[in-house]
């Protein structure tokens, strides 16, 4: 994994990490059927992934961030970015394995309509206050995919990136050019091809 193929996967997964998470959080994790009183008509409401974790979104967006940063940069900063991907790979692998056990957060009913007590569907509408059935997708296995991919191009990174490539130096900026040497004939010739009075 030290030369350009491993170069390429690492980039590769962290590109799709990223991407995939961004994907995962922007479908619908959450759906609700409020009602807001006994006597009250159903309200339906959809909530996608990246409402319920704004902050997961963000960790999507920082390892696309880090793909270009891990090209242009070498050495032990490869291996420092490495290390962020796999500490905010960690938060996703975990809010994904949460999620899959116990279902979405529900919190964000509370925020956006007060208090709510959520009830099986079915269920009599005699409690007093809003009422809500909800029901989850199984796009956290995306999100569980997307997290690994970012675990792993990350370890691989943090150990590898060193011996990588780096970005060619053609661009820099060079040092001065030394004096040609006009005591000769080819050197005369030289510095008439560039324009240079060879006597001076």
């Amino acid at each position: 994994m030290t030369g350009r193929r491993g170069y390429l996967l690492a980039l590769g997964g962290l590109l799709a990490g990223g991407a995939l998470t961004l994907l995962a959080l922007g479908r619908p994790w959450l759906f609700v059927q409020l009602r807001l009183g006994p006597s009250a008509p159903v309200t339906t409401a959809t909530y996608a992934g990246s409402a319920l974790h704004p902050w997961g979104a963000a960790l999507g967006v920082a390892a696309l961030a880090v793909a270009l940063a891990v090209v242009a940069t070498r050495g032990f900063a490869r291996r420092l970015l490495g290390l962020l991907v796999v500490a905010g790979a960690i938060p996703l692998l975990v809010l994904a394995v949460t999620t899959g056990r116990s279902g979405p957060d529900v919190a964000v009913l509370t925020r956006d309509y007060g208090p709510v007590t959520v009830v099986s569907d079915g269920a009599p509408a005699t409690a007093v206050g809003a009422t809500a059935v909800v029901s989850g997708s199984a796009w956290w296995v995306l999100l569980l995919v997307a997290a690994g991919l970012l675990a792993v191009a990350g370890a691989v990174t943090c150990w590898c990136g060193p011996q990588w490539p780096v970005m060619s130096r053609r661009y820099e900026r060079r040092g001065a050019a030394a004096p040609a040497d006009t005591t000769t004939p080819q050197g005369q010739w030289d510095a008439l091809d560039r324009g240079e009075d060879p006597t001076r």
